[in-house]
């Protein structure tokens, strides 16, 4: 492998690792995605421990099925959001496209 292959592999694992850590401290906040959840026909959802490659997973707050998995941007906003104004009172809204 070349150097710049391991730098490159070494900081794909650091940034996943970060993404994880990121998503540990987030579990338990709840959120508005997209859509009801297909068994109950919940609106808000709990972000829970991700596998890899995925940064975290939606679960449906009220049956806890798993409603779809968050993507590092949408996992990053997340934490922006509760960085920049502290811990929400309502659940924060999720919606399909880019990050803006």
């Amino acid at each position: 492998m070349h150097r710049t292959a391991q730098a490159s592999a070494l900081a794909d694992a650091r940034s996943f690792e970060e993404m994880m850590a990121v998503s540990m401290t987030l579990e338990g906040v709840i959120v508005r995605p997209p859509g009801r959840c297909q068994r109950c026909g919940a609106e808000l959802a709990t972000i829970d421990a991700g596998t890899a490659p995925h940064a975290a997973a939606l679960r449906c707050q009220a049956c806890f099925a798993l409603r779809g998995w968050l993507s590092d941007a949408t996992l990053g906003f997340v934490a922006d959001v509760i960085r920049r104004f502290g811990t929400q009172t309502t659940p924060i809204i999720i919606r399909r496209g880019g990050v803006w």
